[in-house]
Formats: C-alpha cells, structure tokens, sequence
C-alpha cells in the first residue's frame, strides 16, 4: 500500500478508537460496527480489528440480500466468533414482501425508501444508547458529500449534527451540548476513495463478498431502485421477481379493499376482479422496472 493509504488507515484507526472511547465513557458500552457484507463494511471490520477496541460486529438481515452476501456475512460471522468477537444478526419481525402489502402494492422507490429506514436505520439498540461505526465514504454519491467523521442521528436528516474529529468541541457537541437522543456514528473511511478501499482489501489479502468477483460494482439488496443491476439479479434469482410480485398483488388487493384507486385499472375494465389485480401487479412491476 502507499504512504498516503497508510497514513488514512492510522486515521481511521484513531477515529475508531475516540468513538470507542467515548461510548465507554458515556453508555459504558462497545461500540457497534455495522457490517453489510459489502467491500466498505469488510474495510471497517478490519480496522476495527486493528484497533483493539472493544465492539460488537452488527449485521441488519434485509429479507432481500442477494444469496452469496447472506452466505458470505454468515461465514465472517462465524470467523469473527472463532477469533473471539462478539457478532449479532438482527432478524426484522416484517419482511421486504410485507412492508409492500402494507405500501398497497407500491414498491420502494427512489423517492420513497420505506424499505431502507426499516431494515437499515433502525436503531441497533431500541435506548439508542450506541456509538455505531460505518463505511460511509464521501466519494459514494453526491448526497454523502454533506456527511463528517462524526454525526448524531435527527429524524429528519437536515437536523443531524456533523462534526469533524477535530473539532476541540467534539465530544461536548455529541454529549452535552445538544442532548440529542439519536445514535452516535463514526465514519471512519469518510475520506477514502474506492481505490483506496480495494488496495486496502488487496494489501491485507481479506476475504471480500463474491458478488465482486461475479462482476458486480455494487452489493445490495435485490431490487434496490438503486442498483442498475437489478434486472441481471432477477434473471440470476428469478424467486425474487415472483415475490414482488406476489406481494404488490397481495398489497393491491388489501388496497382496493380500503378503497384505493389504482391509475391503471380503467383500462382492465373487461378483466375479472381477480385477473385485474393480477394485471395490476404486472404493470406496478414492469412501471417500476422502467
């Protein structure tokens, strides 16, 4: 590795450890990485590794990750607990399908990411009394630009508070000043680039999430709006496909039980109730497809 990658790593080694310190200081608990099976997460785990704090390696399952990433972060797991560190898995009460029959039959949309807040922003402590370690990286899309080293989550993401390591005021902004109740973060890779974070993973010969090496530049769930991908994902795991659609069947037939009228619908007139909903769901999937 150069110098210059060098230099990152021993800076995201102390980030890590002043998050480390000031969880114990104030919630007299470890710290929480949060692992998600994707290359910046496997960069943070190590580095957590090196540092020798005290934490617990977090993973949120989605209901929707791709196969080869539940099997990968449960091997890493299993790694991790051989070596001694603590691990946890958190499993939601509702899955991906269920959040959209409650949406009516709506899927998660760029503009609507109801799937992201419940599996992903959820607190990994229900006191919220954690200090929680990231692989942000400002080099990921224009919206992380506007993200620090250190944060307090707001519920809405315009009230959040970020604050650079070395601010001399940081730990009172975190703790006393604000009394905001929302989590504590550590970004610890905030500055780095994706080739830092590959030399990073190369250098150290880690084990990386074999989505990569399918050719795939992104790791995450099946049918993120996101992922330009996803219609190669779909054709590799076709169940996918029929569970969304299944389920925005099942979520427009609960909504036409409300009273929900749905935009295409006129045109089915001569259709079944039933084969109307069907058709409904087809055209919600291709639309959101598009």
């Amino acid at each position: 590795m150069s110098q210059e990658l060098e230099q990152k790593v021993q800076i995201a080694i102390e980030r890590i450890k002043m998050a480390s310190q000031m969880s114990e200081k104030y919630f007299e608990a470890p710290i929480y990485i949060c692992i998600s099976g994707g290359k910046d997460s496997s960069v943070i785990q190590q580095l957590a590794i090196e540092s020798g704090v005290d934490c617990i390696f977090h993973h949120s399952h989605t209901t929707v990750d791709a196969p080869p990433t539940v099997y990968f972060v449960r091997g890493e797991f299993e790694r991790l607990k051989s070596l001694g560190y603590k691990t946890q898995i958190h499993y939601p009460e509702k899955s991906m399908w269920k959040l959209i029959e409650e949406a009516n039959g709506m899927p998660p949309l760029r503009i609507a990411r109801y799937c992201c807040k419940y599996f992903k922003e959820a607190p990994v402590r229900q006191d919220k009394k954690a200090f929680i370690v990231t692989g942000v990286r400002w080099s990921e899309s224009n919206g992380r630009k506007s993200r620090e080293e250190f944060e307090v989550s707001a519920s809405k993401v315009s009230n959040a508070l970020r604050i650079k390591m070395e601010d001399q005021d940081l730990e009172r902004k975190m703790f006393e000043e604000c009394k905001l109740k929302g989590e504590k973060i550590c970004n610890p890779i905030i500055d780095w680039t994706e080739e830092d974070v590959w030399d990073f993973l190369n250098g150290r010969n880690l084990p990386i999430n074999p989505m990569y090496k399918m050719g795939f530049k992104r790791v995450g769930c099946i049918g993120c709006p996101f992922d330009k991908d996803r219609k190669v994902l779909f054709t590799l795991w076709p169940k996918y496909k029929k569970a969304y659609i299944d389920a925005m069947e099942r979520g427009i037939k609960l909504g036409k039980e409300k009273g929900k009228v749905y935009t295409w619908e006129g045109g089915l007139s001569d259709l079944s109730s039933g084969l109307r909903i069907k058709k409904l769901a087809q055209m919600t999937y291709e639309w959101w497809m598009g």
